[in-house]
Parts: structure tokens; sequence; C-alpha cells
């Protein structure tokens, strides 16, 4: 009772003190509209987006095999990397020159290297032998062009890629993965091969 009576004489006195002089703002006589005690529901988070990847090929992989002529003059490979997405993994090969080497992408029992002929394994259950014609992967002194010839990322597809080959002409890489749908496209700017595989 004794808080009920000191907070009705708090509002009594504001009330005769009026409003302050230097702030022209009129007050308005009606009724304060009418507020809720209720808490307000917290705002429920954003929705995570959900990426839908598309229906992909799942009979004939191991007879799966992509190939294309030459479009021009050799070229020297100068990188590879492997990145991963939300639908599949990708590899790139890339150069400096305008044109394209003819390629065969296919899925391989076993893989050798070449000049050795030693068995390359990799890891994953399967392996893709990828083939560059006419192309190397070394500079006219003999110096390897690419930063690194053994990739292991890991991925859910590509785990891990091999450099096998870099002889007469010829570039050939070979790509431990599961046994997966893949494609194959040429892009531009800067000049480079890809092959997506699908998880």
């Amino acid at each position: 009772m004794r808080a009920l009576a000191m907070v009705t004489v708090c509002v009594a006195l504001l009330a005769a003190c009026g409003g302050d002089d230097d702030n022209p703002t009129p007050t308005s006589t009606a009724a304060p509209p009418a507020t809720s005690t209720a808490i307000p529901p917290a705002p429920s988070p954003a929705a995570t987006a959900v990426i839908s990847c598309p229906p992909v090929q799942t009979t004939g992989l191991a007879q799966l095999l992509v190939s294309s002529a030459p479009q021009g003059g050799e070229i020297t490979l100068d990188d590879v990397s492997v990145a991963t997405f939300p639908c599949f993994d990708r590899i790139t090969f890339q150069w400096q020159e305008s044109n394209y080497p003819g390629f065969q992408i296919r899925y391989v029992t076993g893989w050798t290297a070449c000049g050795s002929g030693n068995p390359v394994t990799t890891a994953g259950s399967a392996q893709i032998a990828v083939t560059l014609d006419p192309a190397v992967a070394h500079d006219q002194n003999g110096n390897v062009t690419v930063p690194s010839l053994n990739l292991a990322p890991a991925y859910p597809s590509i785990q891990e890629a091999r450099q096998t080959c870099d002889f007469e002409g010829e570039v050939s890489w070979v790509i431990g993965t599961e046994l997966r749908f893949f494609t194959v496209d040429y892009l531009a700017a800067p000049t480079r091969l890809v092959i997506d595989v699908y998880h």
C-alpha cells in the first residue's frame, strides 16, 4: 500500500509541474492506448537455405567416357586445383594459351605411371584417368610448371589426384574417387578444363 501511495503522489506532482517551456510539442489529453504486458515471442531464426542437388546418372558409370579432339597447338599446364561444392567436387586444369588440347577422361580399373610402368594407387574405391594431348607440364628447362603433382583433399567425391605422366606431348592425371557421375567442360579467361564429380 505504501508503494502504491508513493506512485500516486509522484504522478500527481508530475501533472502539476506541467510541460517544459522549451518543448512546444502539445500534450494529448486522449487516453493512452492500452498495452499488453505479455512478453512478445522471440523472432524465429532465418530458415537455413536447403540446396537441392539435381538427380544424376547412377548406372553405367564404369563405362563413362568423355573425349574431345584438340582445338589448337600444345599447351603448358600451369595449375591443377581441387575444390568442393554442395553437389559435386571439381578438379580444374588451367593454362595460359587460349587453345584447347584434346582430352580423354574415363574410369579405369588400374593405372600405371608412364616411363616406369609402376601401378598408381590413390584413395577412394575408383579411379578416373585424365589425359591431355598435346600438352606439357614443364618449361623449356624441364622445371615443373604446376604447384603440386599430388593433391589429397579427401573431399566426398575427389579424394586424391596425382600426375602420372608428362612425356612426349602428353600429360595425364589419375583421380582417386568413389564411383560417381562426372561432367566435363572447357572454360575461358583463364583457359581451363573442369571435371565435376558429383556426390
